[in-house]
This record gives structure tokens, sequence and C-alpha cells, in this order.
């Protein structure tokens, strides 16, 4: 699990409730605040789940744990201390309601691997280049493919869209 949220979380002491992973008795949050991952239980089975159930059966509501914790062997789960009740920030605010994508967004279904590589490929381009931008566009015909391409129009990455 640490895997999935390491990328995301805050790397900055500065907001140290974004250092960690929410954990409600139904989802696994996580933010850097640019970015931000919310994983529904279902995501989650075997050892995972088993992790997971451990650690829920621990607190009352919700609680925070660092990335590295949630792949810990499970009688230190079991027994390590718990953050109960933290303060995180309110990312329900900023995640679109069903209806909101349905009206203000396109809908086009990509292969998450091929969307990885294609952004990872582009971003290369860039070196060492800090803080570079990439621009994604989503055609209006959910048949085209999805560009991503360099602000500076230097490098482009289409995406076929899979069949709905």
């Amino acid at each position: 699990m640490k895997k999935i949220f390491k990328k995301i979380v805050s790397k900055s002491d500065i907001r140290p409730e974004i250092t960690k992973v929410l954990f409600t008795k139904k989802k696994l949050v996580c933010t850097d605040s640019y970015t931000l991952l919310e994983v529904n239980r279902e995501c989650f089975k075997k050892d995972d789940e088993r992790k997971l159930s451990i650690l829920e059966s621990r607190f009352t509501d919700q609680a925070l744990f660092k990335p590295e914790e949630l792949d810990l062997d499970d009688k230190i789960l079991a027994s390590m201390p718990i953050e109960e009740n933290t303060t995180f920030p309110d990312y329900q605010k900023v995640i679109p309601t069903h209806q909101e994508l349905s009206i203000d967004y396109h809908k086009v279904c990509l292969d998450p691997q091929k969307l990885a590589t294609v952004s990872q490929a582009i971003n290369d381009t860039f070196g060492s280049k800090k803080y570079s931008k990439v621009v994604l566009y989503i055609p209006k015909n959910p048949q085209k493919p999805v560009v991503l391409q360099r602000e500076d129009q230097n490098a482009t990455g289409l995406i076929m869209p899979l069949s709905q």
C-alpha cells in the first residue's frame, strides 16, 4: 500500500497532517495540496485488506498514518500508537460530484498504464527543469485520442481511449 500513497503525500513538514494518509472506515486519502488521491476500501484485497482491518479495529472515526506504516507487520500494526481523530484538510470540497462530472467534464476512458507511461515520458523531456507545464487536451469526441503536450509544444503524447 505504501507504493500507492507515497508518491502523493506531502514531503514538507510545514503542514504535517498532509504528510500522512487519512484512513476512515470506507476510504484512504492523501494529498500534497496540489494532487489528491482518494481510494475506496474495496480496492484493497487479501493482505492489504487484512492490515486495514487490523488498523480499523483500533480507531473509532478516522486516523492518520505514514504511508510506510501501512505495510508494517500485523503484530506491529496491532500495537503501534495511533493518531486518531486528527485534523486533515476538508478534501471533499474539491472532489467534483457525479453531477458536476457529468456537466462540467468530458469523460474519456484511458488505460492507466498508458497514461502513466506517456506522462512520464513527457516529464522526462524536461530533464532537471523544475515546474514545467504539460497541457492536457480532452477531445469533445470521446473516440479521439487524449493529447498531453509540453506547454512549449516541444513534446506531444497521444493516448487512444478505451471503448466505453
